[in-house]
């Protein structure tokens, strides 16, 4: 636990780092120790395994059913058989620990600390600023947490969808673009869904590009002309697509 409040390139990770091998080795001395130790290497053994086997299978895009998949799941049995031979005490032990525990936890660990990040999100700067200009954004189908999103956006509209992912509790991985996509689709309807895409087209360009206007322009004029006409300009044909799609039931 003491450990997990550094990071490596931290003072006192070390440290730390040192006191816990101490602690472990001095665990291990012991009989109960003997057992952790044994329990431990098991648990890093099928592990590895298990990461081996899925690595082969991702790198030569096998399918299940193939024939190079099935070599390789019969590998990954031979190499499971062995170690449950080396272990025969605790073999069970161990599975029930990564299958039904450790997986468990660390599943609720990273939903909690999602969800934490949202809260953080939703209660920052550019979240309350979402909130309090969401009546603005009504028109056009959205609300707080896609405006929180625009704001950020601003910085590069490809954050856009990063933004959401915190807002929606939601991880950066495979597993959480998938789920994120599911809550989209309960949240909003298409209609809002292709009113965001337009908008976020038509709208003011990220940061980096008004400064170059500025910059190219040699006068503010332009570079603010720029900010608030487009914005204004996606707000007028958004709301506009948005109210015509909903008095034709589009949404």
């Amino acid at each position: 636990r003491e450990q997990a409040g550094y990071h490596e390139h931290e003072e006192g990770y070390e440290q730390t780092r040192q006191r816990f091998e101490i602690h472990l080795d001095s665990l291990k001395k012991t009989g109960e120790g003997e057992r952790l130790d044994d329990f431990l290497s098991a648990c890093m053994a099928v592990k590895e395994a298990r990461r081996e086997f899925a690595e082969a299978v991702a790198e030569g895009g096998f399918e299940p059913g193939s024939g190079e998949y099935s070599v390789l799941e019969s590998n990954l049995k031979i190499t499971l058989n062995d170690i449950e031979t080396a272990h025969p005490q605790i073999y069970g032990a161990v599975l029930s620990y990564l299958d039904k525990i450790r997986e468990p936890y660390e599943n609720t660990l990273k939903l909690l600390g999602q969800e934490t990040q949202s809260r953080a999100l939703a209660w920052s700067v550019a979240g309350r600023v979402g909130r309090f200009i969401e009546p603005v954004l009504r028109p056009m189908g959205f609300d707080w947490r896609i405006g929180t999103a625009l704001i950020g956006a601003f910085a590069a509209k490809e954050v856009f969808v990063a933004q959401m992912g915190i807002v929606f509790s939601v991880g950066d991985d495979d597993e959480g673009a998938d789920a994120l996509r599911k809550k989209l689709r309960r949240a909003y309807t298409p209609l809002v869904a292709f009113c965001v895409m337009l908008f976020t087209l038509i709208s003011t360009p990220c940061m980096a590009t008004v400064a170059v206007t500025k910059r190219e322009s040699n006068s503010w004029k332009w570079a603010l002309l720029q900010l608030g006409g487009l914005t204004v300009l996606a707000f007028i044909l958004t709301a506009l697509v948005f109210q015509t799609g909903r008095l034709l039931g589009l949404g």
